[in-house]
């Protein structure tokens, strides 16, 4: 016979846990945002099938052990231990390893979930107390939900969860919970007011792409700098945290890639070049930045390796700065491929348009009369054409078409570009655009010229980058260090 736990006794003791016994849930990205989850407390782990709830739970228990010293319990009414141990060994989750070293169980209770409540609850607390687990997975509470014959008895059944298992043992338990498709309630209405936490993992779409987030609806004695995240099960599960752009020196330390073929630029970035296939030569690339994306941010992931690793392999650059971005930081971004800044100076040309950014004309500065199209053009066809037979390299065109159309219109500006295509074409040089939300039609026009089109954006704070030609899914863009080496770091969101 179960009895309900006092309910002032629960309220105090969780509160007490919440505030003064805190633990990482082992997961990097949300561990940086939500720092700790109650020691000893009760999570609930909700969401559709197939939104990642035993990936989430199985890293919560393998990094407690491994990184922790905290033994975890994994408690399963659907899958079978093989098949667990085999899915998560695929994703680098060695639970077998642990199994040895008395540092987990996985205890199978599908066979006896039908003998009735009591024998599931001595299973769950003998295992538990066997190994001195300080953690706990119940998959899921819908099955062992089925074991009563009395639903109202739900509440009954958590409370003696709780009173046996997370506060006598100090066990930090995370409970699944089914989120029904097409339904909102979690489970059976009843978990969430207990619990200390309460986490749903969702599946989503962003334009036409496939997205998952991760939203804290409930944390108990924990405050949050963001309530929602991405996350994605390439190579396990990982949260995606806010984007932070990295100090520009980081950049000194970059390796360019080579090129992916005779007739491929590379993007800068390995991870790019693989999504996309690189650049052919003799095209236009297009960057389309969403409002929500600061200059910093794409400079620090895009246009920084890219640019430098023309510059790094002797090719030519050729600026127009984007709006908001100056002369002086295309020069600071443009020294980090060289110690010596003649030589900088001597493959990199920066374009102004009617002397707007303020600078005297000297080596490496031009300004364009801004007055006519044509005639501006073929100013920068004849430094093209000088800048190339000085470096004998394949010269890149960054163009902040943003600002082009700011001075010279719409139509102008595409006149511009349709004249480029030629000229890129034969040349077999690339031209790379980028394009900032100032006009409704900006992208969509130039869109048609580009054979290649990437957009930049954000969601819940973490930078996403994906391919609108050739067609991509989403990329969580981070900047990591490989091998010493500074890169930019593309995850897919699968």
């Amino acid at each position: 016979m179960w009895k309900e736990v006092d309910r002032r006794s629960y309220s105090e003791t969780v509160d007490s846990t919440s505030i003064y016994a805190l633990t990482p849930t082992g997961i990097e990205g949300l561990d940086r945002i939500i720092k700790n989850l109650p020691r000893g407390g009760l999570i609930i782990v909700a969401g559709n099938p197939g939104t990642g709830k035993t990936m989430f739970s199985a890293k919560f228990l393998y990094m407690g052990a491994e990184r922790y010293g905290e033994p975890g319990v994994y408690v399963s009414f659907a899958e079978k231990k093989p098949i667990f141990y085999s899915t998560m060994s695929r994703i680098g989750l060695n639970f077998e390893h642990l199994e040895s070293r008395n540092m987990f169980r996985f205890l199978d209770l599908l066979a006896i979930k039908d003998s009735g409540l009591p024998l599931v609850i001595e299973s769950i607390i003998e295992t538990v107390e066997e190994i001195k687990a300080k953690r706990l997975v119940i998959d899921s509470f819908s099955a062992l939900a089925q074991t009563l014959k009395d639903p109202s008895d739900l509440r009954i059944v958590l409370h003696s969860l709780l009173g046996r298992i997370v506060w006598s043992m100090d066990c930090t338990t995370l409970l699944i919970s089914e989120i029904p498709l097409g339904g909102a309630r979690i489970g059976f209405g009843v978990e969430e007011f207990v619990a200390d936490s309460v986490i749903i993992l969702r599946e989503g779409i962003l334009d036409g792409r496939f997205l998952r987030d991760l939203r804290i609806v409930k944390a108990r004695g924990v405050r949050l700098s963001e309530k929602q995240m991405i996350f994605t099960l390439d190579k396990g599960f990982n949260v995606i945290p806010p984007f932070e752009a990295p100090s520009i020196d980081v950049w000194r330390f970059y390796k360019p890639p080579e090129d992916p073929s005779r007739n491929i630029y590379s993007t800068g970035i390995p991870d790019l070049d693989r999504a996309v296939g690189g650049y052919p030569k003799g095209s236009i690339a297009l960057l389309e930045v969403d409002y929500r994306v600061r200059n910093y941010d794409y400079q620090s992931t895009i246009t920084i390796p890219l640019g430098s690793c023309f510059l790094s392999k002797g090719g030519g650059l050729i600026v127009i700065p984007s709006l908001g971005v100056s002369a002086s930081t295309v020069l600071e971004q443009s020294l980090l491929s060289f110690e010596d800044k003649s030589r900088v100076e001597r493959n990199l040309r920066i374009l102004t348009i009617r002397g707007e950014l303020g600078y005297k004309v000297r080596q490496g500065i031009v300004n364009l009369r801004g007055e006519s199209i044509e005639d501006d053009y073929s100013e920068i066809c004849r430094i093209e054409d000088e800048l190339r037979s000085e470096v004998g390299g394949p010269i890149l065109k960054v163009i902040g078409v943003d600002r082009v159309m700011l001075h010279y219109g719409l139509n102008d500006t595409l006149k511009l570009l349709s004249m480029d295509v030629d000229r890129v074409v034969s040349n077999g040089s690339l031209t790379f655009l980028i394009a900032k939300p100032i006009h409704p039609k900006l992208t969509e026009r130039i869109s048609p010229i580009a054979d290649t089109h990437l957009k930049l954006t954000r969601e819940h704070g973490a930078l996403i980058l994906y391919g609108v030609k050739p067609r991509t899914g989403l990329y969580a863009v981070e900047v990591d260090v490989r091998e010493g080496y500074t890169c930019t770091k593309l995850t897919p969101i699968v």
